[in-house]
């Protein structure tokens, strides 16, 4: 009887947490907080099922950890979006899955100036694979806006070492704008921003 008393309350904890975890993913933004909304798109897509195999590789010379992978289970690969000013800071900021949108919050600097250096895509959530996709482009937040539009980043590739033929930014704001509100409320209002080259004045 004792057992199965823990064993409802272990539940009950594990629900709440996991509640708590998922009402703070999407928290909304302080005042000075900008949640950024953006999407990548990779053409063609990964082969997750390839580098998926890779989780269960064992080799004195390569180690790859970091989560549990059952044999055959399929990994997405993840991307994340490199902000700084390209001098002194810089802050990865993860996206979760190529492909899917993305909702991320940061703060926003004091002179209102965001940095985009890029994105980095791991295939299949291996760092070992990690590949860099560069944008070098910059944005100002402007006063009293706290949910920004980047668009969709598609790029595209060819050959085994992922070499980059062009990377084009698509315009999806209706669908983004619909998620946004899914998540942080029928008030948020996102606005678009134009991205120009960066400057380091």
């Amino acid at each position: 009887m004792r057992i199965k008393r823990i064993f409802l309350w272990s539940l009950v904890l594990f629900c709440l947490s996991a509640s708590f975890l998922a009402a703070d993913e999407y928290k909304l933004p302080r005042e000075k907080e900008v949640v950024l909304a953006v999407r990548l798109v990779m053409e063609p897509q990964i082969d997750d099922e390839f580098y998926s195999q890779y989780w269960n590789l064992r080799s004195k010379l390569v180690r790859i950890s970091g989560r549990r992978v059952q044999e055959g289970e399929l990994v997405p690969s993840t991307a994340s979006l490199q902000t700084g000013n390209g001098v002194w800071s810089f802050k990865n900021l993860p996206l979760g899955n190529v492909g899917s949108f993305a909702t991320v919050k940061m703060k926003i600097p004091k002179e209102r100036r965001v940095h985009v250096n890029g994105f980095y895509v791991e295939p299949a959530d291996i760092g070992l694979f990690r590949i860099g996709l560069p944008i070098m482009a910059q944005f100002d937040v402007p006063e009293d806006v706290n949910y920004v539009y980047l668009g969709t980043f598609v790029c595209s590739w060819e050959g085994s070492q992922y070499d980059i033929k062009g990377i084009k930014r698509v315009d999806e704001y209706e669908q983004a704008q619909q998620i946004v509100r899914q998540r942080y409320g029928t008030d948020a209002r996102l606005l678009r921003v134009p991205l120009k080259a960066q400057s380091f004045d």
